[in-house]
């Protein structure tokens, strides 16, 4: 082969490759599921979110306010005995944290997802 010919290949090569590859298209498609937010269709609406959300704190706002009144309550009740206060204010104390708990155990649901299987 002279020194002429080979002057031709390499662009002849390159113009071969990138048709081959244009042709055969990219092997890489996208998908319709979103990685970094939520797609389309896969939550509520937000009024239901919404709806639902302000259920579990009408819910907890109830709760808060009957213990409230409960824990009023049972203070007069204890007549100024201090061991009696003592158990009054730790059961209030550990009922406003298992109202918040059950609050967020039902805010939970509001914001899932639909479809998914989390991966299994």
């Amino acid at each position: 082969m002279t020194l002429r010919n080979k002057k031709w290949q390499w662009p002849a090569t390159a113009a071969l490759a990138i048709t081959l590859l244009t042709l055969s298209g990219s092997q890489c498609s996208q998908v319709a599921d979103r990685a970094t937010g939520p797609a389309s269709g896969t939550f509520a609406t937000d009024a239901e979110i919404a709806a639902c959300i302000q259920s579990c704190n009408d819910v907890a706002k109830a709760n808060r306010d009957g213990e409230r009144v409960l824990h009023k309550a049972n203070v007069t009740a204890c007549n100024g005995d201090e061991s009696c206060l003592d158990a009054e204010e730790a059961r209030h104390e550990a009922r406003m944290e298992e109202i918040a708990a059950l609050q967020g155990a039902c805010k939970s649901p509001c914001h899932e997802q639909g479809g998914g299987g989390g991966g299994q």
